[in-house]
């Protein structure tokens, strides 16, 4: 598909618009503005000559002045608070081809979302670019509330990925109070009592492990208490080697997450026990890359696809303004066995 090349009617020195481009093209306006946006009602060969004419114009949307008219950016973004968990950039792959399906672009952004300050110039930066977010949920509660009023504020519709206490607005999280608690039972059911877990202040996990115990007529004692969010490999090696330090007589260990267990897995190398032999590991997440440690992670999975595919369906309600009512979804757990546990009770079971 061509377009005529005769630029000499346009003046060149300003800045094109939708309009230079849809006469170049010789089509509508709107036409043109839909064809830009990847609009399913618009005959491939259309977008084709519309996109042709954009790209000899040099034409550039003015994301701002179409979120003023109202228009669609036909993006959707993620935001996320800067760490090295690969379950983030897995989801963000999962949604990204999810969103293509309904021709929207993807957009990953990084924030300190746990500094309040940085919460109005971010959302301020990336207003008119995208249609609508879907949000790491922070822990700190005066950012949860700062968040929720600036999106309000702009207008922006938005979904988080985590629990977060608010009646008033959506999200599909992980029970992670249930997978906790199925965890712990599978290492009790195995046999182990003196289980390594952590703590960070009556969380869903705190309060997963607790119940689990108490079925078993035990208490929870943490090997380590977490009063910060984990971002690195190294932050989460040191809390790994601090429990197995300070409970050297566990015979396993209850991770938050696989990112968590990953650096475990070498903190016992380094203190001299063997994963999956002496010491049995359990995590949540079951991130791509739990199948390929050595050992394989025993994990719990929330079946991530469900999960993105809820929270982008959720969105898309929003952003085409057929639901605001705010939607609740928790994803159930489900323990995924492999060699990182086990081994142990049964060998002295034999």
């Amino acid at each position: 598909m061509t377009v005529k090349s005769d630029k000499s009617i346009f003046d060149m020195s300003a800045r094109p618009t939708i309009v230079d481009v849809a006469k170049y093209a010789g089509v509508a306006v709107s036409t043109a503005s839909m064809a830009l946006n990847n609009h399913s009602a618009i005959k491939p060969a259309t977008r084709e000559k519309v996109r042709a004419a954009a790209d000899l114009l040099r034409y550039v949307p003015n994301q701002a002045a179409r979120s003023l008219h109202g228009h669609k950016t036909y993006s959707i973004g993620a935001l996320h608070w800067p760490t090295l968990n690969p379950l983030h950039i897995e989801n963000s792959l999962e949604l990204m081809h999810l969103a293509a399906q309904h021709n929207y672009n993807f957009k990953i952004f990084w924030n300190d979302i746990y500094r309040p300050e940085t919460i109005k110039p971010f959302l301020q930066s990336i207003h008119g670019s995208v249609d609508g977010l879907i949000l790491y949920t922070p822990s700190n509660l005066e950012t949860q509330k700062l968040l929720v009023e600036q999106l309000q504020k702009y207008h922006i519709p938005f979904v988080f990925s985590a629990y977060i206490n608010n009646p008033a607005v959506s999200f599909v999280a992980p029970d992670l109070q249930n997978g906790a608690r199925l965890a712990m039972k599978y290492l009790l059911e195995l046999g182990h009592r003196q289980i390594a877990t952590f703590a960070d202040g009556g969380s869903p996990v705190d309060l997963g492990i607790a119940e689990a115990l108490a079925e078993y007529d035990l208490q929870f004692a943490p090997a380590c208490h977490v009063n910060k969010t984990i971002a690195t490999y190294a932050d989460a090696y040191e809390v790994g080697r601090k429990m197995l330090l300070q409970a050297p007589e566990a015979t396993a260990v209850f991770a938050r997450s696989d990112f968590m267990a990953l650096a475990l897995i070498k903190a016992a190398w380094d203190l001299g026990r063997t994963p999956g032999k002496d010491l049995d590991i359990v995590s949540m997440d079951n991130a791509e890359q739990s199948a390929y440690y050595v050992p394989a992670l025993t994990t719990v999975d929330f079946d991530k696809q469900k999960k993105n595919q809820l929270m982008l369906d959720i969105l898309l309600q929003q952003i085409n303004e057929e639901s605001t009512d705010p939607q609740q979804v928790f994803i159930q757990p489900q323990l995924i066995r492999r060699e990182s546990s086990g081994n142990l009770i049964r060998s002295n079971c034999k």
